[in-house]
């Protein structure tokens, strides 16, 4: 019933883990969304969004036919509104893939659509800011300028401001170790230093061993992982691989870890579980899942399909009373007409 973001995150983060195809969508990816969906009917389901947005934005990349197939799933007057969002974020996300102003006006008129302005002015947390920044997207990518120009004179858009929300930490320990990796490189002085701001946990510890990693010459990396990585992740786990963001960490020194770091990382988690009440359940679930998916993903990442099977089972199971309560398959229905974002608008617009 609680904690369902440690569980769903590394189911997830497992999900993540597999090859983009067709498969991955309409097979894995359904297990996961009734998974989280079953998890909304039964109590708070804080990570639904984060699963929505990742099976969403897979759909776009797959094409047009999936992304309508799914928004359909949730087509009901309940979860219109979020629904809808959730799928023009996708695509304005993947703009990219767009090149034709065909295209593009297709998008503007389904965002103009789905965002109306004399509604969202009586709302009291309106998204007419946010429509605005989409149809600057929009008019900024067209090519022809008498469509530019059109679109322009209804108004309604104005390019978003990126808030810098990055957090000053006075004393900048982080920029002098930085400035004594680019000038001396990886040496026992280096390691010295950041051990010691490890045992200190200063502030900004996770910035610096990730920007590190990005300096350090390739022949000292496995060095540095080991000895320094391996003790921050350890130093930081009392609180759960999620909520401190080791599984970045994890994300991007996994390949690099030796047997002996991947034997202290489980004992370390076996250890905390040990020696801790029961109320550490979830995070227990969640370390071990992010600690398997990396594993896997270094010495056979074939076997991600098998843990992700595992986990969704084991969902499955303590969601439906061992089998007692039926859980909803959820099937993606694809129209194989829908070729296009053209013909994912009409549809939906009923044109």
């Amino acid at each position: 019933m609680g904690r369902k973001d440690y569980s769903l995150n590394g189911l997830l983060d497992c999900y993540k883990k597999l090859p983009l195809n067709e498969e991955k969508l309409c097979c894995y990816g359904m297990r996961l969304f009734s998974v989280s969906n079953l998890a909304d009917s039964i109590g708070d389901n804080r990570f639904s969004s984060e699963v929505d947005r990742e099976l969403l934005e897979d759909a776009v990349k797959l094409g047009y036919k999936y992304c309508n197939a799914l928004f359909e799933l949730k087509n009901t007057p309940k979860d219109l509104v979020y629904w809808r969002m959730k799928v023009l974020d996708s695509l304005y996300c993947n703009i990219d893939l767009i090149s034709d102003d065909s295209e593009l006006i297709a998008l503007y008129r389904l965002t103009n659509s789905w965002i109306k302005e004399y509604i969202e002015n009586d709302r009291e947390y309106n998204r007419l800011e946010t429509l605005r920044s989409y149809n600057y997207e929009i008019i900024s990518r067209i090519s022809s300028s008498e469509i530019r120009e059109k679109l322009m004179a209804k108004g309604l858009y104005d390019k978003a401001e990126h808030k810098d929300f990055s957090v000053e930490t006075g004393r900048d320990y982080n920029l002098e170790i930085i400035n004594l990796l680019k000038e001396d490189g990886y040496n026992e002085k280096a390691e010295g230093v950041i051990l010691t701001q490890i045992d200190k946990r200063e502030i900004g510890l996770h910035k610096l061993i990730m920007e590190a990693g990005d300096i350090i010459a390739q022949k000292h990396m496995e060095e540095y992982v080991n000895r320094c990585v391996v003790k921050f992740i350890l130093s930081e786990s009392k609180y759960g691989y999620i909520g401190s963001g080791i599984s970045d960490v994890f994300e991007r020194y996994y390949e690099m870890f030796n047997d002996n770091t991947w034997n202290l990382l489980f004992e370390n988690i076996v250890t905390r579980f040990a020696e801790s009440d029961y109320g550490i359940i979830a995070s227990l679930w969640g370390d071990f899942t992010i600690f398997s998916i990396y594993y896997l993903s270094r010495i056979d990442k074939d076997k991600i399909k098998a843990l992700f099977d595992c986990l969704c089972k084991t969902h499955e199971s303590l969601s439906s009373a061992n089998g007692r309560v039926k859980i909803k398959e959820e099937k993606l229905i694809l129209d194989e007409n829908i070729t296009s974002l053209s013909d994912m608008v009409n549809f939906q617009l009923n044109i």
